[in-house]
């Protein structure tokens, strides 16, 4: 069964992984170049202090380089920022950040960078395991 199909017609509610259904969570899923830091910190300052959603931040990071985004972002941030390292349940009022030489899904595991540079394309990875595991729930920005 798909964890993430709609409970029912037109309920706005998708199945618990072996639980009651409950409304389902909105993941704003956040894609920017490198140099994107400017306007994500600018984005994150208007963010309120409990939005209900969670964010994702993928950057096209350098894979040879340690990243301190999450650091960078918390100053301008009321919500709590982390660098994903490991497989993370989604929680609202979150900000998820990717690390270097990684892809990333939906559920927040990670995989190896395509080694090629012309086939790296972790944002559209992202947004395409967000399309489909979220529907309607997802929300895509591109900075």
């Amino acid at each position: 069964m798909d964890d993430n199909r709609s409970a029912g017609p037109d309920t706005g509610e998708r199945a618990a992984v072996g639980g009651p259904s409950r409304p389902a969570m909105r993941v704003v899923g956040i894609g920017a170049s490198a140099g994107g830091l400017g306007a994500l910190r600018k984005f994150f300052a208007g963010v309120p202090d409990k939005p209900g959603v969670c964010f994702v931040v993928v950057v096209h990071l350098s894979p040879e380089h340690e990243s301190h985004l999450a650091n960078l972002l918390q100053p301008h941030c009321r919500l709590p920022v982390q660098q994903v390292t490991c497989k993370t349940p989604l929680a609202a009022d979150h900000v998820y950040v990717i690390p270097p030489d990684s892809n990333i899904d939906t559920h927040l595991h990670l995989s190896d960078l395509e080694k090629q540079r012309q086939e790296r394309a972790p944002i559209d990875h992202f947004f395409r395991t967000l399309a489909e595991a979220h529907h309607e729930q997802a929300v895509g920005v591109v900075l």
